[in-house]
């Protein structure tokens, strides 16, 4: 199964973002992999954009992190069942 989602026009100060999630199985568990993309614009003093680059990466790094601890939970919580997914065509 595969999962996309992007932004379909600019938000504030969010310029792009877009999601990719992939599921197959494997022998007698599912792999699961995600990615996520995004591109914020920040505007700053030249001595604060440093600082300001760093507070971005973390913030996305900690997103990421949130979403792929809830994938976890999400797997873990139904690990004992099978689960019968839609087939999604996103952007179609």
């Amino acid at each position: 199964m595969t999962v996309d989602t992007r932004s379909i026009a600019p938000a504030g100060n969010l310029k792009n973002y877009q999601t990719a999630l992939y599921a197959r199985p494997n022998a007698q568990a599912t792999e699961v992999q995600l990615s996520v993309s995004l591109q914020v614009l920040v505007t700053a003093p030249k001595a604060f954009a440093g600082r300001a680059d760093a507070e971005v990466q973390l913030s996305a790094d900690d997103a990421v992190r949130e979403q792929a601890q809830s994938i976890k939970s999400f797997i873990a919580q139904y690990a004992d069942q099978r689960l019968i997914l839609p087939q999604l065509n996103v952007g179609q």
